[in-house]
């Protein structure tokens, strides 16, 4: 009787056990089939229909898709010439669609002809691989946007892990440890290389992950980097900072996401600053000899932007502040630099911090670091008056 209960209870829970894997399986089909409708995410694919993996580049847009031009960049079409050419990263690509980046409001405030000639994700090296192509256009003038936060550590990887632009390497220069910027600038995460794994191969297990954050965050199930914190005392690399003192500009700051990247006692960043350096001047000869001259402006990040509401709220987080004084550094090497070679340069800084002082919403209520669609408004006021100044 009991050997006859004992396999009936092992049948049940193979019974059981099958008809879960089977549900799983037909989950994750159906996952794979509809995620990508719901909720696409382009990757680098041959032939691919957005984005295609390219030599010097990492990846280029492909040509004609989505809302891209016949040369895959974010314009309506491409013009056989243009006043100003803008050339950057995400912050010049813009995160809301189109109509809302800064070289749209620019061409708008200006009247003049702009072509948008960035990548998100791309850095020095790749603008630099992108001047040939804009000065084809016979621009009056070439914008080249670099975003502080990321823009110098991505001239490193670039640079050192593509062989395209070993010219701008430093033979003395030992990349003893190589990182990309896939790992460099990430928070410690347990278990993170079994997460990454799953993530990579397991639908259900993306969509779970990405989906539950919220609610895990509420229960305490995972850091407050969505929710975020009040308590600017947490070590937790993780968190995110709220910052409502002033409701209108209210915001989030994950500075542990972006340490690193701006740190010059790193040999990644003090080379990539090495890079970006030889990057710029690269590009100046190159539109030196056509004429054009070349307007360098440089995104802060959020942090520094807000650094000085955040001391008159008597707010301190160690990362924040580390964050801060970093990139303040990095800033005044690229300052000297400018000088020293009698670069156009500006500092969207004090411009940016004004804004926020007078309480524009410049940022969202968010831990990212891309402005709102008033900010990018900003970065164009910002840029116009520049190009007044100098008069370019």
């Amino acid at each position: 009787m009991n050997s006859i209960n004992l396999h009936t209870i092992l049948m049940s829970i193979a019974a059981t056990c099958g008809g879960l894997i089977i549900a799983l399986i037909a989950a994750e089909v159906a996952v794979r089939l509809i995620q990508p409708i719901l909720m696409p995410q382009f990757s680098v694919e041959e032939n691919g229909t957005v984005l295609r993996p390219d030599d010097a580049f990492g990846f280029i847009i492909t040509p004609g898709s989505d809302t891209h031009d016949a040369w895959g960049f974010k314009n309506q079409l491409v013009p056989t010439t243009t006043d100003i050419v803008a050339i950057g990263d995400s912050h010049t690509y813009g995160t809301y669609g189109a109509g809302t980046d800064w070289p749209t409001f620019l061409e708008k405030s200006s009247g003049r002809d702009v072509y948008n000639l960035s990548v998100w994700g791309y850095g020095p090296v790749e603008y630099l691989g992108l001047v040939p192509r804009a000065l084809s256009l016979h621009p009056h003038v070439l914008v080249i946007a670099v975003y502080l936060g990321n823009d110098v550590f991505n001239a490193y990887d670039a640079a050192y892990h593509r062989a395209a632009w070993t010219a701008l390497r430093d033979s003395s220069f030992v990349d003893a440890a190589p990182v990309d910027s896939s790992t460099f600038k990430e928070t410690h995460i347990a278990f993170r290389g079994l997460r990454d794994f799953l993530r990579e191969r397991v639908a259900i297990y993306r969509l779970l992950g990405d989906g539950s954050r919220l609610l895990r965050e509420r229960i305490g199930l995972a850091s407050p980097r969505t929710v975020g914190t009040h308590d600017w005392a947490t070590t937790d690399p993780d968190a995110s900072l709220i910052f409502d003192e002033m409701p209108p500009v209210a915001t989030k700051f994950w500075p542990a996401s972006r340490i690193k990247g701006v740190d010059l006692s790193t040999p990644e960043v003090a080379e990539g600053l090495a890079v970006t350096k030889r990057a710029f001047m690269a590009m100046k000869e190159m539109a030196d000899k056509q004429g054009v001259p070349i307007l360098f402006a440089f995104i802060p990040e959020k942090e520094e932007v807000y650094a000085p509401l955040v001391a008159q709220a008597g707010l301190s987080n160690a990362a924040f502040d580390a964050s801060v004084e970093h990139e303040v550094r990095l800033r005044s090497e690229l300052a000297d630099f400018c000088s020293a070679r009698h670069l156009y340069c500006i500092e969207m800084l004090p411009g940016l911090q004004a804004s926020v002082v007078s309480g524009d919403a410049v940022y969202r209520f968010h831990w990212d670091e891309h402005p709102a669609p008033d900010g990018y408004a900003a970065y164009a006021a910002l840029i116009q008056d520049a190009l007044s100044r100098f008069s370019l």
